[in-house]
């Protein structure tokens, strides 16, 4: 019996083979005793200098001109624009979304489409590329050109009529502009006074306008894109800023038009995308079908007129009595025998 009190008294003074803490050496712990002290010691840091920090210890990836390419932690507008166009467009057309593509960093180009379910297919693309901005060329009869402007995905979207349009290869001017850079965007002060205007304004700036610190941007200020109205509609000219020292005093710049050229007329704006309740209908707006059959009626119209001037007149020369001449008629009837008998008469008295 003792010695198995011995062997439990033996198994009770025994310590616990797994312990709760993790075993330290001494150089762990000489290490852990220096972070504290370096935590409590540093001074608090400024958000700016934290920026700064993060810029210098990322790794920068570099293109062809020797840019930052890697997405910045400051690119916090997130504005990309879908463009793309319609089967059917014209040469014309094709050129000018091209010369809009390469103006705008921000957007991302798509294949065409058919004119079938066009909102089904709009959201698709959006949703598949990530795009909140949506430029939109629609052509119609092959000369026609019309322009969506719209935002997804809750809009609001207007519907434009394209005119009197320049590619930047048909002009040839002399001004050039660096590609991906940002635009200036001026705008005509009567998009302030009028509500629609306001609308449109802010449409075309969150289209047209490259976000700040986008990945694609290069960080120059060298063009203008200029939006003014006239006659009803939205003119768009882009500008070279062409500075005349090298201070860059902006007092002494110069503007050299770069190209494209070409008008919008609006025509329409939705509360969608491309759908919806009309905000606003443009009541000076002729469709192009109504301006080619107005002109062709009045062709018509000036047609008939010369037609009607020239039967007019030969009715008028057939209507014409002149007076009777004693002399039309000496070789016809009686007055024809008067005249033998005096020719005789003549010839007695010559003969005599």
């Amino acid at each position: 019996m003792q010695p198995s009190k011995k062997i439990k008294t033996e198994v009770s003074q025994t310590k616990p083979l797994i312990q709760d803490k993790p075993l330290k050496s001494k150089k762990n712990e000489a290490v852990d005793s220096d972070n504290e002290e370096q935590t409590t010691q540093q001074p608090e840091v400024s958000q700016e200098a934290k920026f700064s920090q993060l810029a210098r210890n990322r790794e920068i990836e570099k293109d062809v001109y020797g840019f930052d390419v890697k997405k910045s932690q400051n690119w916090i507008n997130k504005q990309r624009t879908l463009v793309f166009c319609s089967r059917g467009i014209s040469v014309q057309g094709r050129f000018l979304m091209l010369d809009i593509i390469n103006l705008l960093p921000h957007c991302k180009k798509e294949n065409k489409i058919e004119k079938v379910e066009i909102k089904e297919q709009v959201n698709e693309l959006c949703t598949l590329t990530s795009c909140n901005n949506v430029l939109y060329f629609e052509c119609r009869k092959k000369r026609d050109l019309y322009l969506w402007m719209s935002k997804f995905p809750n809009g609001p979207s207007t519907k434009f009529h394209v005119e009197n349009i320049h590619t930047t290869e048909e002009l040839r001017m002399t001004g050039n502009c660096i590609k991906g850079s940002r635009p200036l965007l001026s705008f005509d002060g009567v998009f302030d006074e009028n509500p629609h205007y306001k609308v449109l304004k802010e449409i075309l700036i969150q289209t047209f306008g490259t976000p700040n610190m986008h990945p694609k941007q290069k960080p120059f200020y060298d063009h203008v894109f200029a939006f003014n109205v006239a006659d009803n509609r939205i003119w768009f000219r882009n500008y070279q800023i062409v500075y005349a020292d090298e201070d860059k005093e902006l007092g002494q710049t110069e503007l050299i038009e770069i190209g494209p050229r070409f008008v919008l007329n609006p025509i329409k704006t939705f509360e969608g995308c491309m759908n919806g309740t009309i905000l606003y209908s443009n009541e000076f707006y002729v469709s192009p079908n109504k301006a080619r059959r107005d002109l062709k009626l009045k062709k018509a119209l000036e047609r008939a007129k010369k037609v009607g001037k020239k039967r007019s007149k030969k009715e008028e020369q057939r209507n014409i009595s002149l007076p009777a001449d004693e002399v039309d008629g000496i070789f016809e009837g009686e007055d024809y025998e008067d005249g033998a008998d005096l020719n005789g008469s003549f010839d007695d008295d010559y003969d005599e």
